[in-house]
């Protein structure tokens, strides 16, 4: 993944991100959530972005049907 546009520190506060993290029936695999999460906190880390204050939501099993 790469960001078309350069990831902004705003000055003298934490960036604040939101994860978001589903799946969306009960046949699917309950870890996709954290890794999803994983993949996410390793790409922030990837950008050098130090200063980060991240909230974490999620849906187990909701359909979008």
């Amino acid at each position: 993944m790469f960001l078309r546009y350069p990831t902004r520190q705003p000055n003298g506060r934490p960036l604040r991100v939101l994860f978001y993290g589903r799946y969306s029936t009960e046949e699917q695999d309950a870890s996709s959530i954290p890794d999803q999460f994983a993949y996410c906190e390793r790409f922030l880390q990837s950008t050098g972005v130090t200063n980060i204050v991240v909230t974490k939501l999620s849906e187990a099993e909701i359909s979008g049907e």
